[in-house]
C-alpha cells in the first residue's frame, strides 16, 4: 500500500476530528425488505380452495360475520397473487341443501360428502358465541380552586391571582366496552380434523366523563372494531405474515477496529464509497452492482462482505446472502450488531421460505438472479439475439435421486435469459410439473414475473407425500419469455 494512501487515511483522520460531533446525527441508509412468516396454524399452510360454511349463533351477528370472514379470506394477497380459492357460503348451503340427510358441518361424514363435491381442501365454519357491548358507571376525582389570593406588584398594580387552597370533587364517567367471541372451526378434508381449538376473543372500549371534551364512542362502532380484532386474529392463524424489516448498510471506517482487514487500495476505497452514495440516494441497484464488481479485489473486507449480503437478500438470493454475512461475521475481530441481526434474520427467512415453498409452491416458488447478463455470456459465451428474447436452461437437479415417502425433494434449475442490447427486464415464466409414465400429477411451481436479464436459478422444495407409490418420476421443467421456451427433464426414484 503506498504512502500516499497512508497519507491520505491520515489526513482524513484528521478531518474526522473535527466534523464527527456533525455526523452523529447522520444515520447510514437502510434498505427495506418484507419477510414473510407461515401462519400461525401450521395445518392451515396446506389448505388452498376452502367452503365457507353458514356460521351459527344469533342469526344478525352470525350472517354478518360469515360475510366479513368470506371477505377478508377472499381478499388476501401474497406476491400479488390471490392466497386462497374461496367458495362462498351461499354456494356451500345450497350444496348442503341439495343431500339427503344430516347438514352438520361437525359430521365427518357431511364434511366428507361435502368436500368432495366442492372438491375443496378445507371447510370453515364456527358459532358467534357472544357479541354485546356493556356500560359500567364509575367516577372520577377532580379539583378546584376554592380560596385565591390577588397578587399585587411594589407599586400596589394588581398583576394576577394565585391559588392558595384547593378542594376535591367528582364527576361521574360511563366505560363502554364490546366483546365479541367466535369459535372458529378450520376442517381439513383429508383428515376430519380441525386446526383451530382455541375461542377467539375480541375487545374494544372507550370512556368519557361527563366534563370531556368528546363524546364516548358509540356501541355500534365498538362492535365493529371488536369483530375486526377477531377478524385479525384468523387472518394471523390462516394466512403468512408479510412483514417490514430494514437493513443498515455499512460504511466504511479507520476508526471501527471490529474490522480485521482496512481495504486494499485508494480505487477500491473510492468505488466502495460510490456504492455507498448510491445507496444513499435509493439507488440499491447501482450500489449493488458496484460493490459485487468490486467483490473479487475486496474479498476480505468485513463492510463489503456485509454489504453484497444485503444486496443478495434485498434480491431473494438467500443462501448467497447467509454465505457472505457468515463471511464478513468470521472476519470481524468483535461482534458487530448488524451482521449479528443479519445471520439472525436470514437464517429465520431461510427456514420460513423451505416451509412455505413446500407447502405453497404456487405461491413461494423461489427463483433469483444468480449472474448478470455480462456475467452470464462470458461464463457461456451466449450472444446477444439481434430481434425478441431467447432462454437457454443450463442445468437442472433434483437432490436426492432416490427418496422414500416423508422426505423432501430439492429441485433447482440453472437458466439464462438472454435479450436485445439494452434490455433490461422481461416477462418470464417458469414451471415445473410433476409426471409419471407421460401423466401429469401436479404443479410444483408456476410462476410468471418480470426479472432481470442474465443467470437465474430457481428452486422447489418438495415433500414426498405419505402413501406415493414407489416407482420413476419425472420433473418436467419449463421456462417461457415470449415465444421462445426450453424444457427440460429430471428424474427421481421414490423407493418402496
Amino acid at each position: 500500500m503506498s504512502y500516499e494512501f497512508y497519507a491520505k487515511k491520515l489526513n482524513n483522520l484528521v478531518a474526522i476530528s473535527y466534523v464527527v460531533a456533525g455526523l452523529t446525527g447522520c444515520a447510514s441508509p437502510k434498505v427495506q425488505m418484507t419477510m414473510v412468516q407461515p401462519p400461525s396454524v401450521a395445518e392451515a399452510l396446506k389448505l388452498k380452495r376452502i367452503a365457507i360454511g353458514e356460521f351459527e349463533g344469533k342469526q344478525t351477528e352470525a350472517s354478518s360475520f360469515t360475510n366479513e370472514v368470506e371477505s377478508l379470506l377472499n381478499s388476501v394477497r401474497i406476491q400479488d397473487k390471490p392466497y386462497f380459492n374461496i367458495i362462498s357460503s351461499r354456494q356451500t348451503t345450497a350444496a348442503l341443501q341439495s343431500k339427503k340427510g344430516s347438514k352438520d358441518l361437525n359430521n365427518p361424514d357431511v364434511i366428507r360428502s361435502l368436500s368432495s363435491s366442492l372438491n375443496v381442501d378445507g371447510i370453515f365454519s364456527g358459532r358467534v358465541l357472544r357479541s354485546d357491548v356493556t356500560n359500567s358507571s364509575y367516577q372520577e376525582q377532580r379539583s378546584k380552586c376554592s380560596r385565591s389570593k390577588i397578587q399585587y406588584d411594589k407599586k400596589g398594580r394588581q398583576i394576577g391571582e394565585t391559588c392558595v387552597s384547593w378542594s376535591n370533587y367528582n364527576v361521574s364517567c360511563t366505560k363502554r366496552e364490546a366483546v365479541f367471541e367466535f369459535s372458529p372451526s378450520l376442517v381439513d378434508a383429508s383428515s376430519n380434523k380441525s386446526s383451530f381449538t382455541n375461542t377467539l376473543i375480541g375487545h374494544a372500549s372507550d370512556q368519557a366523563c361527563t366534563d370531556s371534551d368528546r363524546p364516548i364512542t358509540d356501541a355500534a362502532t365498538l362492535q365493529s372494531q371488536a369483530r375486526n380484532d377477531v377478524l385479525g386474529q384468523i387472518r394471523v392463524a390462516l394466512v403468512p405474515v408479510e412483514s417490514q424489516v430494514s437493513a443498515e448498510i455499512m460504511e466504511d471506517s479507520w476508526l471501527n477496529s471490529s474490522f480485521s482487514e482496512d481495504i486494499k487500495s485508494p480505487a477500491s476505497e473510492e468505488k466502495f464509497a460510490s456504492g455507498v452514495t448510491f445507496a444513499k440516494a435509493g439507488r440499491m441497484d447501482r450500489a449493488c452492482e458496484i460493490w459485487k464488481e468490486l467483490e473479487p479485489v475486496e474479498s476480505t473486507h468485513v463492510p463489503l462482505l456485509y454489504n453484497v449480503g444485503v444486496c443478495e437478500e434485498s434480491s431473494g438470493n438467500l443462501e448467497s446472502a447467509r454465505d457472505h454475512f457468515v463471511r464478513a461475521d468470521k472476519l470481524a475481530l468483535k461482534p458487530e450488531k448488524r451482521i449479528t441481526d443479519a445471520l439472525s434474520r436470514i437464517g429465520k427467512q431461510i427456514s420460513s421460505t423451505q416451509i412455505l415453498t413446500q407447502a405453497r409452491p404456487d405461491i413461494f416458488f423461489r427463483s433469483a438472479q444468480a449472474r448478470s447478463a455480462d456475467q452470464d455470456q462470458k461464463l457461456y459465451g451466449y450472444t446477444t439475439p439481434a430481434n425478441g428474447t431467447e432462454v437457454k436452461i443450463r442445468n437442472i437437479t433434483a437432490v436426492p435421486e432416490t427418496v422414500r415417502n416423508g422426505d423432501t425433494l430439492k429441485i433447482s434449475m440453472d437458466f439464462s435469459v438472454i435479450a436485445p442490447k439494452g434490455t433490461q427486464n422481461v416477462v418470464v415464466q417458469e414451471t415445473m410439473t410433476l409426471k409419471k409414465d407421460g401423466k401429469v400429477l401436479k404443479k410444483l411451481g408456476d410462476e410468471s414475473q418480470s426479472q432481470p436479464v442474465g443467470g437465474r436459478v430457481s428452486e422447489v422444495d418438495f415433500k414426498i407425500p405419505s402413501g406415493m407409490p414407489a416407482g420413476t418420476y419425472v420433473i418436467e421443467q419449463k421456462v417461457q419469455a415470449g415465444s421462445s421456451y426450453d424444457v427440460r427433464p429430471v428424474v427421481f426414484v421414490v423407493g418402496s
